[in-house]
């Protein structure tokens, strides 16, 4: 195991040097509005854009404390029966995860909180609770609350702005990225060295975040309640884990079993249900058919990865084949009450500003802005807005994204022969025009892109495509 194990991770140090940042800081900035680092995996190196706004709230400086022992409470079923209250709260520092309560779980969970780790929906709903950010202040009085996904910066921002000697930090970009490259790297030989797959990674576990972090400013780092066999998914909740929940979760379990056998996690404690849990399974394969050699791997229906004769199904199918579409029973409900059609200009103009402002449609900023649901326009952004909103309108439209399913079939002729084309982000055409053919009529850029257009030189890695695309 060990031997594997150091494979597995060989040649990654998810232990950087000390001066690796914790958090988003003003010491960072490599410029007035950018940071710029090297991702310690892959040696790249990497620049993240500060907006003013973002810059105007961080703090001067990276986490400094550090601890002896710390203790992960991840939110798993196994936590519950376990017993390890005392234990956690015995820690120098304990961090907790989401919205995982303690009261009426003291026993197993304890209640001691140094770091809330949060995702981006949890810090939208930290926003959107009750009456305003006061309802849910409770969350960063006693704990330093860390918002790990970059797009919760709005929230941060207005977390700071309101409660500004409260303790809120964002997460630095590169420990999150230094995070998610190392991810990729594990899953790919986990899979090559059990002969499996896992599928994907769409995003990581806030408790994964919380791992990484206490391993740069903890010596020792103790998990519980990561344990993911168990009938419940949360211990605070009767919700049941999905087949792909399962999956997912499991493949995180074995990498956090790899980081412990090369030393970065103390130890693992394991939950009530563990042994409960292993014998349901074990009668349960018992019940069903074996699969006696490796051939023998389960169709699924296309629609899932067949692992070790059970059926992992994509995130919209169920069943043990895969064959239950959850969404086929309530197709018809998911756009009642929803007008799709926008009626407004599509693009921004001179003929939509009024004075200063352009009014955006109501509720779209949910409440979020002091000035309401505008946007504020300036001289300069006036001057080089078009007067108005194109007329153009097509028969046909192809809305191309850049997923690599699309190299499963040859749609390249269909996708040209429609009247508008659009595609995203500087995806190339060339080389695979069978697939995704090689017209463009239109584009979107996120603001990586947009950086990367304005940074190279006189823009020539943009002319490829700026003659014939809007």
């Amino acid at each position: 195991m060990r031997a594997a194990a150091r494979s597995i991770i060989h040649g990654m140090d998810l232990r950087p040097h000390r001066g690796f940042p914790v958090i988003t800081n003003l010491r960072q900035l490599d410029s007035q509005y950018e940071i710029r680092f090297t991702n310690p995996i892959t040696g790249r190196t990497v620049y993240y854009a500060v907006p003013p706004e973002l810059a105007s709230v961080l703090p001067k400086s990276d986490l400094s404390k550090r601890y002896d022992t710390c203790a992960v409470v991840g939110p798993a079923g196994s936590l519950l029966g376990s017993g390890h209250g005392e234990r956690i709260d015995a820690a120098n520092a304990v961090f907790r995860i989401n919205n995982s309560p303690t009261h009426r779980f003291e026993a197993d969970a304890g209640t001691k909180t140094t770091f809330q780790i949060v995702n981006q929906f949890w810090a939208e709903m930290l926003m959107n609770s009750g009456d305003g950010p006061q309802d849910v202040k409770w969350w960063f009085e006693d704990a330093t609350l860390v918002l790990t996904s970059p797009y919760s910066q709005e929230s941060f921002i207005l977390l700071r702005q309101l409660f500004p000697m409260s303790s809120v930090v964002f997460m630095s970009r590169a420990l999150s990225a230094a995070g998610w490259s190392a991810t990729e790297r594990m899953r790919s030989r986990i899979q090559e060295t059990m002969g499996t797959s896992f599928g994907s990674i769409t995003e990581l576990s806030s408790t994964f975040y919380a791992t990484l972090m206490a391993m740069q400013i903890c010596s020792e780092v103790h998990l519980y309640g990561i344990d993911t066999r168990s009938s419940k998914s949360h211990y605070y909740d009767d919700y049941d884990q999905g087949d792909e929940e399962r999956s997912h979760e499991g493949l995180e379990y074995l990498m956090y079993l790899v980081m412990q056998a090369n030393g970065y996690i103390t130890a693992i404690h394991e939950g009530a249900e563990t042994a409960q849990v292993a014998q349901e399974v074990q009668e349960k394969q018992q019940q069903q058919p074996q699969c006696m050699v490796r051939p023998c791997i389960l169709s699924c229906n296309s629609r899932g990865v067949s692992v070790n004769g059970t059926c992992h199904c994509e995130p919209i199918y169920s069943g043990s084949d895969c064959s239950i579409n959850l969404l086929a029973d309530t197709v018809d409900d998911l756009l009642e009450g929803i007008d799709v059609f926008y009626k407004g200009p599509i693009e921004m103009c001179r003929a939509s500003v009024n004075g200063t402002f352009i009014q955006l449609p109501e509720g779209i900023t949910r409440q979020k802005l002091r000035e309401g649901d505008i946007y504020q326009v300036d001289r300069a952004l006036y001057h080089a807005l078009p007067e108005e909103d194109p007329a153009d309108r097509f028969g046909s439209c192809a809305v191309v994204g850049n997923s690599g399913l699309l190299l499963n079939k040859e749609l390249g002729k269909e996708i040209d022969s429609h009247d508008l084309i659009y595609r995203f982000n500087q995806a190339p055409t060339r080389g695979y025009e069978t697939h995704v053919g090689g017209r463009t009529t239109h584009e979107s850029l996120n603001g990586f892109w947009i950086k990367e257009l304005l940074d190279e030189r006189r823009g020539f890695r943009w002319n490829w495509r700026s003659r014939d695309t809007a």
